[in-house]
C-alpha cells in the first residue's frame, strides 16, 4: 500500500473518532467538557501531523499544506482555552511548514530540508505539551466532570 494511502487511512480513522465526539448535540456537552473535548482533538491532530510530516519527508508538497493547515487550527483552538504552550508549538510548526512551502517554490524538493527536521521535532514537543495539559486537565476535574477548586 502507497504512502499515502497509509495517511489518508490514517486520517480518516482519526476524523471519524473525532467526529463521533463531536456528534453529541450541544445540549448535552458541559463547558467543563469543552477543554477535554479539545485536548482529544489535540491528540488526533499531533497524530495526523505525524503522518502528514512523513509523507512530507516523501517529497508530498500537499502534506506540507496539509501540516500548516492543522498547525493553524491547534494554534487558534488551544489559544482560545488558554493552552498558551499548545498554541505557541502550533504557531511555531505552521510558520516553519510555510517556510519549507516558500523554500519549495523557489528552490524546488525539501525532503532533506533543515526545516522539515524542526517541524518534526516540533511534534514532538506538541505531543508532549499536549499530555502535559491532559494531566493538567485532568487534575482539575473530578471524576463527575465538574471543575475542582
Amino acid at each position: 500500500m502507497s504512502h499515502a494511502a497509509d495517511a489518508n487511512r490514517a486520517r480518516m480513522g482519526v476524523e471519524s473518532a473525532v467526529s463521533a465526539e463531536d456528534s453529541h448535540p450541544p445540549a448535552q456537552v458541559s463547558v467543563e467538557a469543552l477543554p477535554v473535548r479539545l485536548l482529544r482533538r489535540l491528540v488526533a491532530d499531533t497524530v495526523l501531523l505525524r503522518a502528514e510530516i512523513n509523507q512530507a519527508c516523501r517529497d508530498d508538497p500537499f502534506a506540507l499544506k496539509e501540516v500548516e493547515h492543522i498547525a493553524h487550527k491547534i494554534r487558534g483552538s488551544a489559544a482560545v482555552l488558554g493552552f498558551h504552550r499548545v498554541s505557541a508549538i502550533g504557531e511555531a510548526i505552521e510558520r516553519l511548514a510555510a517556510g519549507v512551502i516558500a523554500q519549495a517554490e523557489a528552490h524546488g524538493p525539501f525532503a532533506e530540508s533543515a526545516l522539515v527536521q524542526q517541524i518534526s521535532y516540533c511534534i514532538e514537543q506538541l505531543a508532549k505539551a499536549v499530555d502535559e495539559a491532559q494531566s493538567e486537565a485532568s487534575s482539575s476535574v473530578s471524576p463527575s466532570g465538574t471543575p475542582v477548586s
